[in-house]
Formats: structure tokens, C-alpha cells, sequence
């Protein structure tokens, strides 16, 4: 089926056009065109007069064919994220090699803009950040064949540098006879990405010999000019692609401009081919040219940043950041992130502890030089502490850190991964242009600046929600917990504490880094720092310096807390949790498989309303791929993967009545012949249509789960009905195993759960799962919050 189509000014035109498809200058094309129009239009290639038509189109027997999982399925990404979050950006020259990348780029598009004739409306792009990219007012002259022609070859030659780097690294580890830290499958993944892109353009247009012979042309040149280039310095060809990237993210925002300004009518009402929409797994209402185009930019952002990234990373040591995870932290750590993040960081494990109080000392009082009333080691154990500062301390020490390097690779360890592998990470908050605009009145006329200004530029709540944060914390108002902190520091909390240092927000440890500035710009950082100490008192810097110190001796208690328990934990790092263990069971003796386990699922009858939809099959696959995602990060859980199990009912049910639902389980428990342990009976699952929508179109997927023996008469917490959201990625692990054990309420989780989606989930620091799982309230903080089972039989 076509997806789009070019008309003929005229029926001979159309005939003249028919005529030459069939001649011996095309490759496979089908001798069919479509319907005859008055609007002319010039064709694809400039030698010949072809219609754009699907090109690769569906084969006629294909009922023996079995449709397969793509190697590297593609994440969910929420048309939020594809519309607000994905900028035209820059990153600055530093060095020759950047220059000389750049420089590259720069003839490149040059050549390409030549070769397919592409002129646009555009002088330069505006700022980075910008969703508005335009600023030229020059005659528009792009339309929907030229933006074709343009993907089209773009896409060719953009799947050439992932493919041919990953060769190389990949011959390179052979050779060496050691592993290649990660790389490869980025490379070769962005790759097929690509690879996509160019196949879902091609769904819409066929090019003429004229087209094919410059992509094969452009192919030949690429590819051994990347395989030389490579060979000699692989730090500037990432670079070279990460700015070429950049490129790609521009041209896409500028089509996407395009078309959401009605200067592409044709593209207005066309759908998304079939292949786009299963590839990104587009939702139904989301699956047009507009949202296709989107997705396809936020994929060339991601490259930009990865590419970048891997530019600033060692070639031949580091570890890829966006394959590996960190190693556990050693023995004689202080506590802060920075130190543990992976081999190659800036203490690693040889560094001795007096050279590490060392360098404490020196960044405590690099800080406090900083910003004149902070206590420094306050900064250090809540990640505040900006890259720039630690590096500077490294200088002094005499070590040689490529700045750029540093701060990339801790951005992408802390900020993207989790994002891309499960796209629930929080997402960074970065300075916007009233943020700079608020900072620079800040320092030149601080009287000027208002109070609901002075909150914004402190990231401060209003002044309701202080309140509220401050009663809810400490049973005081504001200014009653700052007079606390002054007069008597000794008898404050360690949540008062943080609530003080998190100026009266209420953050978890995540929300905590995304608001910090740790992934900021320097000049961002220091311009920051330049307003907070114009705009601060000498009151708020002793209140904050205060609960700095007081904050560090809870900090220090937990040190000599974590170094006591390091030594035992250390010890069963590599070792299966409890609960994996007596899943194993005997099993692992006789070298058989480990028995079935899992939960009984429910269906509601409206989830098969849509009788011609196959979005329960989807499901089902997008459950099992989640429960394989978060049970990766468990030892040993290779051994029971491939025996946990979905039980699902014959029975359609009702969500409308909890009740008859659990009569139906407690039933189904009894007229078992051979019940099955490892099967819950205190736990059941329900799936409904908001389920199935929440799994397959938004980024946080999850599940009804219902306490099989909900009593409504005990005493519980107030609005807790006997059911609970839980995230797909946590219900084969941290919720199965504390239901499993009996440990908990649900009821407990429940209230935990109370956040803006309502969803219960457990947070890790390392994917650690050897220490207890501590219970806490939103915005606390532990080193390992992490679970394992205590109550053996």
C-alpha cells in the first residue's frame, strides 16, 4: 500500500513517466502508478520522472513466515519526550581534534546540500535549547520531495560509521584476545537504527539511478574514509559523528517545523508506515508522518550524545558507559558517588585512605572558597559538588584528566542509561534562558530582584508548598526549623537536615541529582553560584552551613555503618540472593531446571472489546521482555528466567468487583490438585485496558496487583482498597520476592506508592541486591537501598 504519492502535471506526463519505470535503468521497481492529477511536481532524480510510490512492498505468500523479535528492540518514547525534551544543540570545539571533526562536518553538509539540493529558509539555528530552530525569513524552498531526497541520502550514508567501527573494534578484540568493554553492540545497534530510518523513508519513495548512483558513490568514499580514519585517531571520528549528529537533529527540527507549520500539506494527513509503527511501537492516535519524524530526531539525539561521549572516553580502556555497570564500591571509600563510578575514575581501588582524606580535604576547601558558607563535606555526601571542582583538586595532585571526558562520562553514567534502558530514570533539569536571564540580574541588581524571582533562582518551592514540606518533616513552620538549626543543630534530624539543604523541597536521591548541577555547563554553574551568593543572607548561609554539619555527623555515623557491613557484603556480592537461592532449590544439584514461578493472572473482559487488535499478544511479549530486563540485574538469576511464568485464567473478569475477584482466586486455589509453592496464593494480578495502555504507550509500565487476602475491616491506611500498582520491571523481582516471604503489607506499599503516578517501585544504587531493603519516605536517602531476605526457614 502506498503511503504517499507524487502526481503528474498531466496523463501523458504520467504515461511518459510509466514508460521510463519500465526501462532497464531501475532496479526492481513495479511497473504500477498511481492516479493522474492536474499539480506538477519534479521527480526524485534529476535524470528521470519516477513516482514516489512504496518501494519495498509486502511479499504474497507469507503464511509460512514467522515474524521474529528485532535483536535490539527500540524503547517507548512518550510524545512528551519527543516533543519537549530533544534539542538543537552544540558541543564547542576544545581541541584540534574537535576542530578538525567539526571542520569535516561542516564540508560534508556542504557536499550533501549540493548533491541533493537542499536550501532552506535558515541562516543559523538559534541557541542550543531552542525547540524553534528557524530564524532566517528568507523565500521558503523546501517541499515533501526535497525533504525525501534529502532523508533518503542522509539516511544512507548516517548507518556507515556504527557499522564500520564496530567491524573494526570488533577484528581489533579478536586480535588482542580480550574483551572490547561494550562497545561493539552501541556501534553496531546505532547502525540498524539507522539502517530504520533509510527503510522507512524508502516505505514512502523510490530514488532514480541518478540517486542510487551518488548513495553508492558516497558509500564507497565513506566507508574507507572512516575505516582509514579510524585506524589513525577513532577519538575524532566519534567526534566527527557526534557533531555530524548534531547536523541530523537540526535538519529533522527543521522539517518538523515545516510540516507543523502547514508548509507540507501532503505530509499533514499521511500515516507512518506499518514498519515504523512496530518498530517504535507507536501508539494508536500517535502514528503519523508528524510523530515519525519526531521519533527519528530523538533517535539522532541519542546518537549525538553517544557519539560524544564515547569521543571523550579512552578508546583502547574504557568501559562504554551505556553497556556496563558500575563495579561495587571497595572497602576503604568515603562516602560520596564519584569515586566508585567504574575503573578509570578518579580514586580507583589502589588509591590508599590517606590519599583519599587527602583529596576530601583539598575539595572541602576548594568549596568553601566557592560558596562561603556551605560546609563542603555536606556537598561531597549529597553529589552537590560540581565536576569542575573535583578536577581542579586532581590538578593539584598532578594527575592529567581530560575535562571533557570526565564530565561526560559521569553525565551519561548518572543522568541517560537508566533512561534509555527503562525510560523511568528522572529526568535532568537544566538552566533555561529566564534561569540565566534571573542570574545575571541577580548579580548586577540584587535589589531589583522580586521574592517569587529570588525562589527561582534558589530552585525554592513557593511558599505554601514550604510550609507544607516543613510541617510535614519536622512539625514546624520554616522559620521555626531555621531557628532550630541555629539555637540547637544537636536535635535536628537528619530529614530536617536534608529538607534545609534541598532549600524545603522534598526530593528522593534521584530527584536530588537530576536538580542538581553536577550535568551543568561550567558557565551555567558558575553563573549560578555568582547569583546565590549575591541574593543570600548571612542568616540562610548559617542556617545552611548549620545543617551542613549537622548532616555530615549522620553521614559519618552511616560511613562506620557501611564499613562494618562492606566486609560481609563483599563477601556475598557475587553470590545468588536468599530468595533466587530457594527458587534454585535442589534443582541446581541435579543440573534440572528450576520449577515454575511466578503469579496468576486475570484478564478483563474489556481488554478483548478490540477483537482485531493484537495488543494483548504485544503485552504479553512486553511483560516478558520487562521481567527479563529487571531480573538481568540479580546473580544468578540466569537459572530461573526461563522458568518464570504468567498464569493466565480461562475466566474473563471485572475490575468493578475486587471481591468476587478474589472469591474466583480463592476458588481457583482450592480446586488445586497439585498446588505449586512457587505460584503465589497471597497475590494475584489483574490486566485491563488502562494496563495494557500504560505498557505499550508510555515509558513507566505497570500492573494491577491485588492482596488475595484483603480484610476491608482491618485497620488500614485510609483510601487502600487491597491493590497496587506495581512497576513491570519490579514485579519478577523486589515485589515477588517480599510477597513470597510474607514480609510487608501491601498496605505499606501502598503508601509508599502515594507519588504523582502512583506506581510502587524499588530504587538501587549500583543494581545491588545483597543488603536489606530499607523502607523509606520520599526524599530520604541510604547508601545500598537494596533487599535481600532475612526471615530464613
Amino acid at each position: 500500500m502506498c503511503s504517499t504519492r507524487i502526481i503528474f502535471a498531466s496523463c501523458r506526463t504520467a504515461r511518459l513517466a510509466e514508460r521510463f519505470l519500465s526501462s532497464s535503468c531501475l532496479c526492481r521497481v513495479s511497473r504500477h502508478t498511481f492516479g493522474h492529477h492536474a499539480t506538477g511536481h519534479r521527480l526524485f532524480s534529476s535524470t528521470s520522472q519516477l513516482g514516489l510510490r512504496q518501494y519495498f512492498s509486502e511479499p504474497e505468500e507469507i503464511s509460512h513466515i514467522r515474524k521474529t523479535e528485532a535483536a535490539w528492540p527500540h524503547p517507548v518514547y512518550s510524545e512528551e519526550h519527543v516533543r519537549t525534551k530533544i534539542y538543537v544543540a552544540h558541543r564547542q570545539t576544545k581541541d584540534w581534534s574537535d576542530w578538525f571533526a567539526l571542520t569535516a562536518v561542516r564540508m560534508l553538509r556542504w557536499g550533501t546540500d549540493l548533491a541533493t539540493g537542499y536550501k532552506h529558509d535558515v541562516v543559523v539555528p538559534k541557541t542550543a535549547g531552542d525547540l524553534n530552530p528557524q530564524s532566517g525569513t528568507k523565500p521558503y524552498r523546501m517541499n515533501e520531495r526535497k525533504w525525501l531526497v534529502r532523508f533518503i541520502f542522509l539516511e544512507s550514508v548516517a548507518g556507515v560509521p556504527g557499522m564500520v567501527v564496530g567491524m573494526l573494534r570488533h577484528l581489533h578484540s579478536l586480535r588482542r584476545l580480550k574483551r572490547d568493554n561494550g562497545w561493539i553492540e552501541t556501534l553496531l545497534e546505532e547502525a540498524y537504527n539507522e539502517l530504520m530510518h533509510l527503510l522507512n523513508f524508502l516505505k514512502l519513495a523510490e530514488p532514480g539511478w541518478f540517486m542510487k548512483m551518488m548513495i553508492i558513490g558516497a558509500q564507497g568514499v565513506f566507508f574507507n574514509g572512516m575505516f582509514l580514519a579510524y585506524l589513525v585517531n577513532p577519538r575524532t571520528c566519534h567526534r566527527f559523528v557526534g557533531y555530524l549528529e548534531e547536523e541530523a537533529v537540526f535538519t529533522y527540527s527543521l522539517a518538523i517545523q515545516d510540516l507543523e507549520a502547514g508548509k507540507l500539506p501532503e505530509w499533514e494527513n499521511l500515516r507512518a508506515p506499518d514498519l515504523a509503527v512496530d518498530y517504535w511501537n507507536m501508539p494508536e492516535g500517535q502514528r503519523m508522518m508528524l510523530n515519525l519524524l519526531l521519533r527519528i530526531r530523538a533517535d539522532e539525539a541519542k546518537h549525538r550524545e553517544v557519539n560524544h561521549t564515547l569521543g571523550n572516553l579512552v578508546q583502547s580502556s574504557d568501559p562504554n558507559p551505556f553497556r556496563n555497570r558500575a563495579p561495587p564500591p571497595q572497602l576503604h571509600h568515603r562516602a560520596f558517588t564519584i569515586p566508585y563510578t567504574y575503573r578509570g575514575s578518579y580514586l580507583n581501588s589502589k588509591t590508599s585512605p590517606a590519599t583519599q582524606e587527602i583529596v576530601i580535604s583539598l575539595m572541602a576547601a576548594v568549596v568553601r572558597k566557592l560558596i562561603p558558607g556551605c560546609h563542603a563535606d555536606s556537598y561531597l555526601e549529597s553529589k552537590q559538588l560540581t565536576i569542575f571542582v573535583r578536577l581542579s583538586v586532581l590538578r593539584i595532585l598532578g594527575g592529567s584528566v581530560d575535562t571533557g571526558r570526565t564530565k561526560w562520562r559521569v553525565h551519561t553514567l548518572l543522568g541517560e542509561k537508566a533512561r534509555w534502558v527503562k525510560g523511568v530514570q528522572t529526568p535532568d533539569v537544566y538552566p533555561t534562558s529566564l534561569d540565566r536571564e534571573l542570574w545575571a540580574k541577580a548579580v548586577q541588581t540584587p535589589d531589583q530582584v522580586t521574592e517569587a524571582e529570588r525562589l527561582i533562582v534558589f530552585r525554592q518551592p513557593d511558599l505554601t508548598t514550604q510550609v507544607a514540606n516543613s510541617l510535614k518533616v519536622s512539625g514546624l513552620t520554616p522559620e521555626e526549623l531555621k531557628d532550630k538549626a541555629l539555637t540547637n543543630p544537636e536535635s535536628m534530624t537528619s530529614k530536617e537536615c536534608n529538607l534545609l539543604i534541598h532549600r524545603f523541597n522534598i526530593w528522593s536521591p534521584g530527584e536530588g541529582l537530576a536538580n542538581s548541577s553536577i550535568h551543568w555547563d561550567y558557565e551555567d554553574v558558575m553563573a549560578n553560584i555568582k547569583a546565590r551568593r549575591a541574593l543570600a543572607t548571612p542568616r540562610d548561609d548559617a542556617v545552611t552551613k548549620a545543617a551542613s554539619v549537622r548532616s555530615d555527623a549522620f553521614a559519618a555515623v552511616r560511613r562506620k555503618e557501611t564499613e562494618a557491613s562492606m566486609k560481609k557484603w563483599a563477601e556475598d556480592l557475587y553470590k545468588p540472593s536468599k530468595w533466587i537461592q530457594k527458587l534454585i532449590g535442589a534443582s541446581a544439584l541435579s543440573g534440572d531446571q528450576p520449577g515454575r514461578w511466578g503469579f496468576v493472572v486475570f484478564q478483563d473482559g474489556a481488554t478483548t472489546d478490540d477483537s482485531s487488535s493484537d495488543s494483548w499478544d504485544k503485552f504479553v511479549k512486553f511483560v516478558d521482555r520487562c521481567a527479563d530486563s529487571g531480573l538481568n540485574d540479580f546473580y544468578g538469576s540466569g537459572n530461573i528466567a526461563i522458568a518464570k511464568e504468567f498464569i493466565i485464567a480461562d475466566e474473563l473478569v471485572s475490575e468493578n468487583n475486587p471481591e468476587t475477584l478474589r472469591s474466583i482466586f480463592q476458588r481457583r486455589l482450592a480446586d488445586e490438585v497439585d498446588p505449586n509453592p512457587r505460584i503465589l496464593r497471597n497475590t494475584f494480578l489483574l490486566v485491563t485496558p488502562e494496563v495494557i495502555d500504560a505498557c505499550l504507550n508510555t515509558s513507566n509500565p505497570w500492573i494491577w496487583a491485588y492482596d488475595a487476602n484483603f480484610d476491608p475491616l482491618a485497620t488500614l491506611p485510609e483510601h487502600y482498597e487491597g491493590q497496587l500498582k506495581v512497576s513491570l520491571f519490579t514485579l519478577f523481582t523486589w515485589f515477588y520476592a517480599v510477597r513470597s516471604e510474607g514480609l510487608y503489607n501491601m498496605g505499606l506499599f501502598w503508601e509508599k506508592a502515594q507519588t504523582q503516578d502512583g506506581i510502587w517501585s524499588v530504587s538501587t544504587q549500583l543494581n545491588r541486591y545483597h543488603s536489606p531493603l530499607i523502607i523509606l519516605e520520599k526524599g530520604a536517602s541510604y547508601l545500598q537501598a537494596t533487599y535481600e531476605l532475612e526471615n530464613d526457614p
